[in-house]
């Protein structure tokens, strides 16, 4: 993650998110629980929260 902040800074993106999505809680153990359904569930949130955030940081564009 470290890298591609610093990547997109160099490019002169002031502003920039990562997201990530928790898949477990180490303090019940190490494996994974989650259901295929659920797993994809996380990445289609994640997805929506970054157009969310794309939508209020840049302007719509207008021809």
């Amino acid at each position: 993650g470290a890298l591609i902040a610093a990547y997109l800074n160099h490019w002169g993106f002031p502003s920039f998110a990562m997201i990530c999505a928790v898949l477990l809680n180490r303090l019940e153990g190490d494996q994974v629980t989650s259901t295929h359904e659920q797993l994809h569930r996380f990445s289609e949130n994640s997805g929506d929260v970054l157009f969310n955030y794309l939508r209020v940081l840049v302007p719509p564009h207008r021809a």
